[in-house]
């Protein structure tokens, strides 16, 4: 069956406003957690050169830990622990200092871990 031009258009402009809702989300969301981490990076490099915080701080890289994350990337990142002001290894191999350097829309967080 053949669909007239107008209700071909229509479900065109539908899945169109649909894909460019979901990219937008996806920038607003990426943009945003690299911001937040990437300020929290500098905020504690600063803390440790001003000695605020020890050279030997460390931070951990935390998954939401659920179907979701992404297995090859940041799923064996999971509790991994490094000193501030250095990169952690993604699954695939890459040096990254926080999300989302990994992949867009990524859900992980870094935080400074405390001293055991």
């Amino acid at each position: 069956k053949e669909l007239k031009p107008d209700v071909l258009d229509k479900m065109i402009l539908k899945e169109y406003n649909k894909k460019l809702n979901y990219r937008s989300l996806m920038i607003a969301r990426t943009e945003s957690s690299f911001a937040i981490h990437a300020g929290r990076e500098a905020m504690w490099q600063d803390m440790v050169n001003k000695q605020i915080i020890s050279p030997q701080s460390k931070k951990q890289w935390l998954t939401c830990d659920d179907s979701r994350v992404s297995k090859f990337i940041c799923k064996p990142m999971n509790k991994q622990t490094v000193l501030v002001g250095q990169p952690f290894t993604t699954g695939d191999g890459r040096a990254v200092y926080h999300p989302p350097q990994t992949h867009p829309n990524c859900r992980c967080t870094v935080v400074l871990k405390p001293k055991n």
